[in-house]
């Protein structure tokens, strides 16, 4: 009984930290479309990679401090390969109130979930002025 208490309280320091401390290559992003106006609020989409270190994005989320707290859908980016997107309207006054927050915490099917994930802050107003990959559109389906 001694043996397994003992080997009980060295357990928390054979513990270690989960990942591999790599990080994605992959900048986030973002795009505004003034065309599209609801209300007085402009069109943002954002990309985010779609892994962090050897986990996958599990959400968004969009906050307004002592106010708010969003989970956005998201969803693979079309014609950017390696992020997911999210796209909302956001009167432009308050891109340097929102915060934005990245969770990256599942395998690639999202069916997996770990406790040792990662959340990142994101700067919506700095994503839009970040250099944008190009974008590449897939050919069509073939009609065969």
């Amino acid at each position: 009984m001694k043996i397994i208490l003992s080997l009980l309280l060295l357990l928390p320091f054979l513990a270690y930290a989960c990942g591999d401390g790599k990080t994605s290559e992959l900048t986030p992003f973002a795009k505004v479309d003034h065309t599209v106006e609801q209300n007085g609020q402009s069109f943002y989409e954002v990309f985010i990679p779609s892994k962090h270190s050897e986990y996958f994005l599990t959400s968004l989320d969009l906050s307004l401090p002592s106010s708010l707290l969003v989970e956005l859908d998201v969803i693979r980016a079309f014609g950017y390969g390696g992020f997911d997107s999210v796209s909302f309207f956001l009167n432009p006054e308050l891109l340097d109130v929102i915060k934005l927050t990245a969770l990256y915490s599942s395998n690639e099917d999202r069916t997996e979930f770990v406790l040792c994930g990662k959340a990142i802050e994101l700067n919506l107003k700095g994503m839009l002025l970040a250099d944008q990959p190009e974008m590449i559109i897939p050919p069509p389906p073939s009609l065969d």
